[in-house]
């Protein structure tokens, strides 16, 4: 069991529990902005000496240019204004380019869009209080 604890000069005390493997480490923990519309947001590297990790990072939140009092590249509630991605691949390379610039120059060696399954998983989903109002969603019966 590992306890993410948060920094005595912020809040302090703990903020989640992750089940790990014995003898994998963790770098990072909760990383504050307080800037933001989500203040403390979980920045983790957990990893083993063989070098399989996980990577959990804070949230990207990007909001739509259509309002035209929010402008590209200002900021709204601490965050970016500008287009959310248009599909997956392009998430990812924007997650890599905000945490991982280390690897920002990897290429996808290949791509393929699933929308079947995509649909599929979105279905299993447990019903929200929005779905109502959710056009996009469609439940078989």
């Amino acid at each position: 069991m590992f306890t993410l604890n948060d920094d005595p000069q912020h809040i302090g005390g703990p903020v989640s529990k992750f089940l790990i493997p014995v003898g994998w480490k963790t770098d990072g923990g909760l990383v504050w902005d307080m800037s933001s519309a989500r203040p403390a947001q979980i920045k983790l590297k957990v990893y083993d000496p063989t070098g399989r990790r996980l990577l959990i990072y804070p949230a990207l939140f990007y909001y739509s240019t259509r309002s035209p009092q929010m402008r590209p590249g200002t900021k709204y509630l601490g965050r970016v204004i500008q287009q959310p991605p248009s599909d997956q691949f392009e998430a990812l390379k924007m997650v890599i380019a905000a945490y991982r610039p280390d690897v920002s120059n990897a290429t996808f060696v290949e791509t393929e869009k699933l929308p079947k399954m995509s649909q599929a998983a979105y279905n299993a989903l447990p019903p929200g209080p929005g779905e109502i109002l959710d056009p996009i969603r469609t439940r078989s019966s």
